[in-house]
This record gives C-alpha cells, structure tokens and sequence, in this order.
C-alpha cells in the first residue's frame, strides 16, 4: 500500500513538471523569436518536455533523498548548478538535433558549422543561459523557501488569504512518538533531535501521499490536517497513519543500528470547525483557533488510557466510510480532560495488523 502511494504521487508530480516544462520552453521561445518560424516552437516545446523530465528526476530522486537535509546556502547552490549544466546541456542537444535534421547534417559538421559556432557565442545561445541560470535560481529558491514555510504558506502570505478569519471545516491529526522521554533519557538531547528528524523526515512521504498538510512540530508531536473532504476521501487521514507506521516499520533496521532504539507512534483524529488566521506583525504566522485542536489533544491522551495506537472521535467516524481493511473498536462515551460533556472514541485496527498480533499471541 505504502510504495503504490507515493508512487503515484510522484507520477503525478512528475507529469505536472514535464507539462509546465513544455509551456516555459514555448513562452520562451514565443517571446525571445515571435511568431517568425516554426521550428523554434518545436524545439522549445521538446527541450522543456525533456527539461521538465530532468528535474522530475532531480526532485523526485536525487534531491528527496538525504541531500535535501543540507544547509540552505549549500543545498540552493548544488541545486542551482544542477540545473543549470542538465538543462543547458539538454537545450543544446536539442538545437544540435534540429539543425542535424533541418539542415541535414551530421552531429560533427554541425559542431563545424561557423553559423553554429556565432549562435552559440554570439547570437541567442548566451541568452538562453542567462534565462536558465536565472530561471533555476528563482525556481529553487522559492521552492526552498515554501518547503521551509509549510505547504501552502508561501501563497497564502503572498495572497493574504488568511488576513481575515476565515471559518474551515478540517480534520486534524496529533501523532505522537511512544516513550519519547525514555528515548531522549537513553539518547541524550542532541542525538535524540537525530533521532526525532529522522523520524519526522521518513513519515513526511507518507502524510504528503495522502493529501495531509503538517501543520506544526510540537518536541515529539506532528499536527497534521486535511480539509474536510480530502481527509474523509477514502479514508485518507487514517490511511495516513498506517502508511507512517508501515514506512517506520520498513526503516526499523535502520533505526535500530544508528540509534539502537526502534520508533513507535500513536495518534488521535477529530473533526470539525476551525478558524484559521494570520496573526502577528514583526513575525507572522497563519494559525488555526477553534475548539476541535484542543479536543484532538485530549484524545491523545485517551490513547494510553486505553493502550491504543489510534484513536477517532465518533464525531468524525460517523462521516467516514471506513474500508474493509480496517476495523473499529469502540471505546464508548470518554470525559475528555477540560470538557463538560463526554465524548465517544473509537480504536482503528489495521486488520492485518490485528491478525500479525493474534498470531503472535497464539
């Protein structure tokens, strides 16, 4: 379940790169040339599709693994010369082949070419680098900054959607890692920051395949949210959940020879309305206020009452349609610390999960 999740998600990605590919390479060429020739819209449109690829690769690849934990200086840099050598080298592959067949000669006689040799020093060719060079930089360093903000923060600053309440109806997840303070206590403060982002950073594929936004880091604490339809879709905020664990799961040999120690999370899921807002002047932040954060936290607590792995607010269960892979145990009407009323929750069991334990106890 976990590798068809992200793979479609970067399949995904990736068709969207190479689309947007395409369209910059043609309003290049559209605004550097006009409307003169044919040809140069072809060979802007094929070396943007190809250019589109190359960074697919790049962002899906090379740069999603550890090279994205870099220093931003040096990470913005690497990234900016990357895409500079591979795009420029795919533009020019892509002018040689034109001439190759426009012109009908060989791959040498074009490099021979005196015509060819003033385009590249002399005419469109220098340009075309300092548009690049320039385009990478831009591109790299606002993604950078975004990833840095949170997904969506950049546009909605820049948009100043929230700088008005504006009342959302959101699912919001508290997932939180076990025994967090024995770990620290074993690990020690700065090798328990490691161990705490490398948790962080092996779950994020798994709460971005199923459309969740991380809110915040709290210490040992992720907040993550849908909107509501997103979250209730196929029942993707609990997906999510069980996606991370499988994705920990997966690592746990890792874990256990740098650290010496295996992650286990557990998480709380509510619904409801939120008032979302940016707040602030000399540092400003886009927060959500409402009473269903509150109640999500409470419900975390219930998970070691009941010694669950996750837990769901009735008010939220109600509304989905829980796959057959799943199963519900209902933990009936919980006084919820601060609240007046009680509360139904209810724990969801992956059934092979619950199978593996049933097995093991046999």
């Amino acid at each position: 379940m976990a590798e068809g999740d992200i793979r479609a998600r970067k399949l995904k990605q990736g068709r969207i790169m190479i689309v947007a590919g395409t369209l910059l390479g043609v309003f290049y060429v559209m605004f550097s040339d006009g409307f003169v020739a044919f040809y140069p819209f072809v060979n802007g449109a094929i070396a943007g599709a190809f250019a589109g690829l190359a960074v697919a690769v790049l962002e899906l690849g090379l740069f999603a693994g550890a090279l994205r934990r870099s220093k931003f200086g040096y990470l913005l840099l690497i990234r900016t010369l990357t895409y500079l050598v591979l795009l420029t080298t795919l533009i020019l592959l892509v002018i040689i082949i034109s001439r190759m067949i426009r012109l009908d000669q060989g791959f040498s006689q074009v490099l021979n070419d005196p015509s060819f040799h003033h385009y590249i020093f002399y005419e469109d060719f220098p340009i075309v680098v300092v548009y690049t060079l320039a385009l990478a930089f831009s591109i790299n360093f606002i993604r950078m900054i975004s990833r840095k903000m949170g997904q969506g923060m950049l546009v909605s600053y820049v948009t100043g959607s929230y700088r008005k309440p504006v009342l959302q109806e959101r699912v919001v997840m508290f997932l939180k890692l076990k025994n967090s303070m024995a770990i620290s206590q074993q690990l020690g403060p700065l090798i328990f920051q490691d161990f705490l982002n490398d948790v962080f950073h092996d779950i994020t594929e798994s709460i971005l395949a199923h459309q969740g936004t991380i809110y915040e880091y709290v210490e040992d604490l992720i907040v993550i949210t849908w909107n509501i339809s997103q979250g209730l879709d196929n029942a993707n905020c609990i997906r999510c959940y069980y996606h991370a664990t499988e994705e920990l799961e997966i690592r746990r040999s890792k874990y256990y020879a740098k650290y010496g120690v295996v992650p286990l999370v557990y998480a709380a899921l509510h619904a409801g309305e939120l008032i979302r807002v940016e707040i602030g002047d000399i540092k400003s932040e886009i927060v959500f206020h409402g009473d269903v954060m509150n109640t999500t936290s409470r419900i975390l607590d219930q998970c070691r009452v009941f010694e669950s792995d996750l837990l769901v607010s009735d008010a939220l269960l109600c509304r989905l349609n829980l796959p057959e892979i799943f199963t519900s145990d209902n933990k009936g009407i919980v006084k919820l610390k601060g609240k007046v009323t009680g509360m139904g929750v209810c724990e969801i069991i992956e059934k092979t999960s619950l199978e593996e334990a049933t097995e093991t106890q046999v």
